[in-house]
């Protein structure tokens, strides 16, 4: 089930498909519906979960509703999270394991710290957050989620996330639930230029053991 906790985002990306659109987010009596209706439909069968948004953890209290509907029914299921990372904490890490079962993150990083935060443009920004995301990352790491780290890319960007891999190389490849793959950001015309700039980033990704096989 793919579940989409709010239209919301603390971030506003220059490219995000939602811009524009009127920030609604899901309330608790959709949440409680939400969880009668995966009980009702799904029984005897184990379920994915799969938070969306916007920004999922903006509305985080209805993926603790739907979760405590289905606990309470000794319900068997996991779940995924399409996230930014920004807003994961000790507190939520915590919760994610125990009454989300979360096994898996997939957070965006559009380049390295000048980069990242020109792109993502965070609401009530305070400099910090690319540094956040850092330290959220290796506390989902720490914690066994698996994270993977989606590079959005585009012909401009393509050098500095060449020193980003090197980043998240340094800090993270002792780390056996980290994977990173690289995606064109634009539907570009697929010139020679641009599949060079794409398999280059893709090549060191391999070659450093972070581009993990599916």
């Amino acid at each position: 089930y793919l579940i989409m906790t709010t239209m919301d985002c603390n971030a506003r990306c220059f490219y995000c498909y939602e811009k524009g659109r009127h920030p609604i987010s899901m309330t608790a009596k959709t949440a409680n519906d939400v969880s009668d209706y995966i009980l009702t439909n799904a029984e005897n069968k184990k379920v994915k979960l799969s938070w969306f948004g916007g920004e999922p953890l903006v509305n985080y209290k209805v993926i603790d509703l739907i979760c405590e509907g289905l606990k309470r029914n000794r319900f068997n299921y996991v779940s995924h999270m399409i996230s930014n990372g920004l807003l994961f904490s000790d507190d939520i890490i915590a919760k994610a394991l125990n009454q989300w079962n979360l096994r898996r993150v997939q957070i965006t990083i559009d380049g390295t710290e000048s980069q990242y935060l020109k792109i993502k443009s965070f609401k009530n920004g305070k400099g910090d957050e690319f540094q956040k995301i850092m330290r959220n990352i290796e506390a989902l790491l720490k914690n066994g989620i698996l994270v993977s780290i989606r590079l959005n890319q585009s012909l401009n960007t393509t050098d500095d996330l060449l020193i980003l891999v090197d980043l998240i190389k340094d800090k993270f490849s002792f780390y056996n639930n980290l994977s990173v793959y690289n995606r064109l950001l634009f539907d570009e015309e697929i010139t020679s230029e641009v599949q060079l700039a794409y398999f280059s980033l893709k090549h060191k990704l391999q070659q450093i053991g972070l581009l993990k096989p599916k």
